[in-house]
């Protein structure tokens, strides 16, 4: 029986490098999370705790899809030179997304939970850390003259 569920925007380049992390881990109310907590205490500092698991799963599922999408129109953006604030109105519109359609799904999930660390924070850091982001931003400034499986394997190894 899974009783909590732990999602962090950790990227392990940064990990490794012992840069200063956030963390945040989901409980299900009622339930001793005593040994997670110590577990994230001594890795990377105290994370914080909320009671909404379903939250927390729907977060770092749904960050995924939007950062599918905004690391191709981030690296388009940067690529294109449009600038921060398009970047920005892309992020937002996904997160307001994540929450409605977290909602719609389950109703208990709390607005607070989209402000956490596996919210807007790994929103964040998926989208402006992604991978897909360097591939498109380089598609874009080739003017789309090279493939995105050509600048996959030059770019990331495969």
């Amino acid at each position: 029986m899974v009783f909590f569920r732990s999602i962090n925007p950790l990227h392990q380049l940064e990990v490794s490098q012992g840069t200063s992390l956030t963390a945040a881990t989901g409980a299900f109310p009622g339930v001793p999370n005593t040994w997670n907590l110590l577990l994230y205490d001594t890795i990377i500092g105290t994370p914080s705790l909320v009671p909404d698991v379903e939250g927390v799963e729907l977060c770092g599922t749904l960050k995924n899809v939007v950062a599918i999408a905004a690391d191709e129109r981030l690296g388009l953006v940067d690529g294109l030179d449009m600038g921060n604030n398009t970047k920005a109105a892309i992020m937002r519109i996904g997160l307001r997304e994540m929450k409605a359609f977290s909602k719609l799904l389950f109703s208990s999930v709390k607005d607070s939970t989209f402000f956490e660390s596996y919210g807007v924070a790994d929103l964040i850091t998926t989208c402006l850390g992604g991978r897909n982001r360097r591939v498109a931003e380089a598609f874009a400034r080739s003017g789309g003259k090279r493939s995105f499986d050509e600048l996959e394997t030059e770019l990331l190894q495969g």
